[in-house]
């Protein structure tokens, strides 16, 4: 019975505090996103932050951020926790698919970051391709998840080098740096099926009970490690530059097995 009770506070509170954010934040990062997109980070850095705090998640940090604008990130990707766990700590918007704009309450948390949506659709590779060469240009930074989906986190799946195509109109001086996102275990115990499933979305989970789910999570311990970061102008083709930042991406992970 206590328990029971213990489930159903911690999921409501949970629910009604994300409810509360979006409701607080969300008007003032509109405007904010309407005067001057440089800015918008310092509000969506508060807020990935509390989200991380109400989904129990500790996170911790190895290796140095490139922070000086613009810097493409690239990452393996365990779920939309990710989001939170990224987001709290980088000055920069995703690169994601457009079908998330649809996606009830995380299409308007997706919009708030000033993301890049691309449609798959090869008729506006070209215009996509633009898209990312203006941002980077303009000194924005971008954070890309070429798996192309979600794993469960004990590797990383194969990088879709197409993605990678999105940066051929970029300068090559672009410094891009790696990152490698873990699940270290849960309430002080190492990892386990559990505590990797409570944050990984993969498979045919529905959202709703995994997100359910990974409210009920008290401390998950999550590693994020920033890799050297590397220039464009290194590699000779998208292939190269998917395959490099994929072997990099898997060592942690690779020495976990």
């Amino acid at each position: 019975m206590l328990k029971k009770t213990f489930i159903i506070l911690r999921v409501t509170s949970g629910f009604v505090l994300l409810v509360a954010l979006l409701v607080t934040l969300t008007p003032v990062q509109i405007v904010l996103l309407s005067i001057d997109t440089r800015r918008i980070y310092v509000l969506t850095k508060l807020f990935w932050r509390i989200c991380c705090w109400i989904f129990g998640l500790k996170v911790k940090i190895r290796g140095a951020i490139v922070r000086k604008p613009p810097v493409l990130y690239v990452s393996n990707h365990l779920s939309y926790l990710d989001s939170a766990v990224l987001g709290r700590y980088l000055d920069a918007s995703f690169i994601a698919n457009d079908d998330i704009a649809a996606w009830p309450g995380m299409g308007l948390l997706a919009k708030l970051q000033y993301p890049l949506f691309i449609k798959r659709n090869p008729r506006l590779v070209k215009l996509h391709l633009q898209q990312v060469a203006e941002r980077l240009d303009n000194g924005g930074s971008l954070i890309l998840f070429p798996e192309g989906t979600s794993g469960n986190g004990s590797g990383v799946m194969p990088f879709k080098s197409s993605l990678f195509s999105l940066l051929e109109g970029a300068s090559k001086d672009v410094p891009v740096q790696p990152i490698t996102i873990l699940i270290r275990g849960e309430n002080g115990e190492p990892i386990s099926k559990e505590s990797r499933e409570r944050y990984s979305w993969f498979d045919d989970t529905p959202f709703l009970d995994h997100f359910l789910r990974a409210l009920l999570s008290t401390k998950t311990n999550v590693e994020v490690v920033f890799h050297r970061p590397v220039e464009l102008a290194g590699f000779t083709s998208r292939k190269d530059l998917a395959g490099y930042t994929h072997q990099v991406i898997s060592k942690p992970l690779v020495a976990l097995e």
